[in-house]
């Protein structure tokens, strides 16, 4: 506080560092012009002494060698009162620095340096690889497509059963939904796949009775019943056989609907 004399500042920081009520009324009584700087300044260490553990304060012992002169015993109070003063300034400033300090900056993150990017008379086009054709000309390769649920290898060995049943078997092992179209006639049929994919066995099945296998998106098969003239031959998987079923025995339907499937 300004205008507060060095001597009266530190009478009343040792007053309220005492805490002593008679001390509190005299300094009162006698400077009555700072009851409330004696009041904050009250209210301000007793808050710290609650806040920190107790810790006993140092205090200066005289050697007693012998009776001392009369004269030297305001010396001794005062530099009594100027050691609590400072220790209680050292205390205040203490609290004060720790409530004022700035929190502590994040630590930093160690990144990787990053590439040097290249300035555009510094970069280069790739051309994309060509094959050369038998005609001597650049064929560009394309990427293969990929796997669809046509792809799913199934396994089908039954000696006699309903064509439309054969195709449903296929199309729950690769996850598709079958839809037959009108005019498809059923039949008896022995067929044997072991492990070739859906799509193999649909085009083999389609070959020898008569069908197409069309595919609707990656999970749906359309049944047209009729060979497409655009498509070639092919010929069925090593081991992979489909003929009409020499057993004469009605058609039995294995309950698969036109448009039922599993997705």
């Amino acid at each position: 506080m300004s205008g507060i004399s060095s001597q009266i500042d530190e009478t009343m920081w040792s007053v309220v560092e005492l805490d002593d009520p008679r001390a509190l009324d005299e300094f009162a009584a006698r400077y009555p012009a700072y009851r409330d700087e004696l009041a904050k300044r009250l209210k301000l260490v007793r808050g710290m002494k609650s806040a920190i553990p107790h810790r006993p304060v140092p205090r200066f012992h005289v050697p007693t060698r012998g009776a001392r002169p009369a004269l030297r015993r305001p010396i001794l109070v005062g530099s009594l009162a100027l050691g609590l003063a400072l220790v209680s300034f050292a205390m205040v400033s203490n609290y004060m620095r720790r409530e004022q300090s700035p929190p502590a900056p994040p630590s930093t993150v160690n990144q990787l340096p990053k590439s040097p990017s290249l300035e555009p008379h510094q970069r280069k086009e790739v051309a994309p690889q060509t094959l050369p054709t038998g005609d001597g000309q650049a064929n560009v390769t394309k990427d293969p497509d990929p796997p669809t649920n046509l792809d799913r290898h199934v396994t089908v060995d039954v000696k006699s059963a309903g064509l439309r049943g054969v195709i449903g078997q296929i199309a729950s092992q690769a996850a598709l939904s079958v839809e037959f179209a009108p005019g498809f006639e059923d039949q008896l049929v022995r067929a044997t796949y072991i492990g070739v994919p859906a799509k193999d066995a649909l085009a083999d099945l389609g070959q020898n009775f008569g069908f197409t296998a069309l595919a609707q998106g990656e999970r749906k098969v359309l049944i047209v019943p009729a060979l497409d003239p655009g498509r070639p031959v092919t010929t069925p998987p090593s081991g992979s056989f489909s003929e009409p079923s020499p057993v004469k025995s009605p058609v039995i339907d294995p309950g698969f609907s036109p448009k039922e499937g599993n997705n």
